[in-house]
């Protein structure tokens, strides 16, 4: 689910963004125009992580339980979950981090062996031992 061209592209993304507020600081009086290019950079940063597509890495572990995929859309942001909760770190990583690798929350249209149309939301996570972890936490029939 990751691959090395992911990461490179996340390095290059901060790489830019840091030169960018380097700039911005060191070249203008208005250090404050920094702010919009964060929130651009985390704009660009979400959008990337959404458009990545998954169905390839998961449509294995969705036949073994019965489903073939036939396609894949993120979960929208009504539909998503934001909680906020302290957390202990080390290095930097919240504790909760270090059980998995990445996380994608998506809506997946599969049919079953009975030839039903079904839509999943699923969370799939990737887990630092390689393995993908898959919780379907809604089914509807279309």
């Amino acid at each position: 689910m990751i691959k090395f061209s992911d990461l490179l592209l996340v390095f290059i993304e901060a790489l830019v963004y840091f030169v960018l507020a380097i700039a911005i600081v060191e070249l203008t009086a208005y250090p404050f125009l920094a702010l919009p290019l964060f929130l651009l950079f985390f704009i660009i940063h979400l959008t990337i992580k959404r458009r990545k597509k998954i169905l390839k890495f998961v449509e294995k572990d969705f036949r073994k339980r019965g489903f073939e995929l036939t396609d894949e859309k993120p979960i929208p942001f009504s539909d998503s979950e934001i909680s906020i909760k302290p957390s202990a770190e080390i290095s930097g990583l919240p504790i909760g981090r270090f059980g998995y690798m990445r996380r994608f929350g998506r809506i997946f249209t599969a049919k079953t062996n009975d030839g039903q149309l079904m839509e999943l939301k699923a969370r799939v996570t990737k887990k630092w031992n390689g393995e993908i972890e898959i919780n379907i936490d809604d089914q509807e029939e279309i």
